[in-house]
Order: C-alpha cells, then sequence, then structure tokens
C-alpha cells in the first residue's frame, strides 16, 4: 500500500510533466512559422502593388520590409516571417495606378494573435485584422 505522500509526489510528476509537454507542443505553434500580411486583389485584372512595413516603436523608424508584387484577379500574397519583433507596425500599400493607403496594428510575430488582411479593391484599399 502507498502512503499519500508517494501518492501527490507522483500526480506533481506526472502533472509537471504533462505541462511541459503541452508547453513544448505549443512552442512549436507560437514560433511566427504563420501569415503576417496576407494580400487579396479583388480588381478584375493584374495588379502591381508596391509594400513597406516598419517597425514604429523605435527611434528612427526602421523599415522592416518592401516588395513590388504583381498579384492575379482573385488571387492572394501572403507573406510570413516579415518581422521577429513585437510591436507598432505600419504598412503602406501603393497600387501601380497611384492608389495609396496605410494601417498601423500591433503586431507580434506569431500567427496566433492573427494577420493582416489586405484588400486591393477597384477604388480603395481595404484593413482588416485576421484571426489566425
Amino acid at each position: 500500500m502507498s502512503s499519500g505522500r508517494e501518492q501527490s509526489i507522483s500526480r506533481r510528476v506526472f502533472t509537471s510533466a504533462v505541462f511541459s509537454a503541452a508547453t513544448l507542443g505549443l512552442a512549436g505553434c507560437l514560433k511566427g512559422d504563420g501569415t503576417q500580411v496576407s494580400i487579396y486583389n479583388s480588381r478584375p485584372n493584374p495588379v502591381t502593388i508596391h509594400i513597406e512595413v516598419f517597425h514604429i516603436d523605435s527611434e528612427p523608424k526602421q523599415q522592416v520590409f518592401t516588395d513590388d508584387p504583381t498579384i492575379s484577379p482573385s488571387k492572394t500574397q501572403e507573406y510570413e516571417s516579415l518581422f521577429e519583433e513585437s510591436g507598432t507596425k505600419r504598412i503602406i500599400v501603393e497600387t501601380e495606378d497611384g492608389q495609396q493607403a496605410q494601417y498601423e496594428w500591433g503586431a507580434t510575430p506569431d500567427s496566433q494573435s492573427g494577420y493582416l488582411s489586405v484588400r486591393i479593391e477597384e477604388n480603395a484599399i481595404e484593413f482588416s485584422l485576421s484571426i489566425g
């Protein structure tokens, strides 16, 4: 027959092991390997855009990403691992025909906090936060 102290230690060891395994399992999910920015072209023709992302919590502001993709109609350009540092980001999106918009959001490098969704419309550029 085992004493209450032995059962307590065994339960504590078991709980600790389960918690450690769960923590290690979640660590892979929180690495920042998911989408951080997704840009959708809802126009009927391909659109070339210029995108810049800045980290604006620091002085001077730091550009962390820039690209000039051409996105086909009804297609999405997704970006992963644009930045590794959490903080306020500013994204500037400009189309080849001169339409421009910007947006600021409190971003984290992991996809668990969601991602920024950008939609290129005929007469507007729309931003929204999406849950991962």
